[in-house]
């Protein structure tokens, strides 16, 4: 019986440590991130065109995705529309077309 008592005071204490941390970690975020994050990501994501230094769909996913973690709150909807206005006129139809059938 000892032993289950101290694994049980451990398993707790573990949690607590790591709830703790995550805590802290959440805590240093918000004083360290900026304010407007928010809003320089959506207007990152609107400006955001396929065409100079993301002319590659590789290029220009990556940096959608790097701006869209900045907003975890958008709407599914809002972000297949910041998506396909960033594309290039040939690809958006395609994928308008896809999304109709």
């Amino acid at each position: 019986m000892g032993t289950s008592r101290k694994i049980i005071r451990i398993s707790v204490l573990k949690f607590s440590n790591v709830q703790r941390i995550e805590n802290f970690k959440r805590e240093i975020l918000k004083y360290f991130e900026p304010e407007n994050r928010e809003l320089k990501a959506g207007k990152a994501l609107s400006a955001l065109k396929q065409m100079g230094a993301f002319t590659s769909i590789t290029a220009c996913n990556a940096e959608f995705f790097k701006w869209l973690l900045q907003v975890p709150t958008m709407a599914s909807d809002d972000q297949i529309f910041y998506y396909s206005q960033g594309l290039k006129n040939r690809i958006r139809v395609e994928i308008e077309k896809t999304e109709l059938t």
